[in-house]
């Protein structure tokens, strides 16, 4: 008979089925979160199957992952580049969790402790954030054409807009 839920080493784990539920989520939809590498310090048993921390928050969606390393892109490249909270659907302290999260995650570098608000500015991905927006859309490669062009031109723009301002 198969447990849903163990302890090793004094840490509790549960089975996408249990933590499914605690999330909202269909089983399916929490095995992918485990594959994709969506969840720290999720791994498969013998009996294949994916155990998870029970102490572990849900993921972040990819595509709201997406969205956050795409932002550091611009914050990155962009120096000038402002967040302007009052536009954005998210509070700086919820931006703060997000990058925390990501940096478990190894996407980003780790925010360490600075203000909420300076966080963004401070971190940076990581070569795995880098792939992971590769690899995010159109199989046939061509956003990740678009995507290795704008990041071998943007500091060159940066200089060539400075240059262009007298700044």
């Amino acid at each position: 008979m198969r447990r849903d839920s163990i302890e090793i080493d004094g840490k509790g784990y549960a089975t996408t089925k249990v933590m499914a539920g605690v999330w909202g989520v269909s089983q399916r939809t929490a095995s992918r979160y485990c594959r994709d590498g969506l969840v720290a310090g999720a791994f498969k048993d013998s009996s294949n199957r994916y155990l998870i921390p029970v102490d572990t928050r849900k993921p972040l969606s990819r595509q709201v992952i997406e969205k956050v390393l795409w932002l550091v892109i611009q914050l990155k490249n962009a120096p000038a580049f402002r967040i302007d909270y009052a536009k954005m659907e998210i509070k700086p302290e919820q931006l703060a969790g997000a990058f925390e999260y990501l940096a478990d995650l190894g996407l980003v570098s780790p925010p360490g402790h600075y203000p909420a608000k300076e966080i963004p500015y401070r971190v940076s991905l990581t070569r795995k954030g880098v792939d992971f927006i590769r690899n995010q859309k159109d199989e046939s490669g061509t956003l990740k054409t678009v995507i290795d062009t704008i990041l071998q031109l943007m500091p060159s723009l940066i200089k060539l807009v400075i240059y262009a301002l007298g700044l």
